[in-house]
């Protein structure tokens, strides 16, 4: 058995969704009991993914502020998952 690499053509992002470095209450949320894949370096460089019901649950329970950015786009990073029919939401920290 092997792993081959293939090389990204393109690769779009969407705007930021959180910061991992700041928003550690949320990071803590989405880690508790789930699947979250981290592949991250030493730096916090890499990617994660994030089931799509953590996500739901982290926007049902969290306290969220008034007019929070974050959970605008963690509302839509959900919404996009749903209509690409998606489990995982892949995030890229850098």
């Amino acid at each position: 058995m092997s792993i081959r690499a293939h090389r990204v053509i393109r690769k779009e992002l969407a705007d930021s969704s959180f910061n991992l470095w700041h928003d550690t209450d949320i990071v803590d949320f989405l880690e508790t009991g789930s699947h979250f894949f981290e592949g991250r370096n030493s730096d916090g460089i890499g990617m994660i993914e994030v089931p799509l019901m953590r996500l739901k649950e982290l926007l049902a329970n969290y306290k969220w502020e008034a007019q929070d950015y974050r959970k605008d786009a963690i509302e839509a990073d959900v919404a996009w998952a749903e209509e690409n029919d998606r489990e995982f939401v892949e995030y890229d920290c850098f």
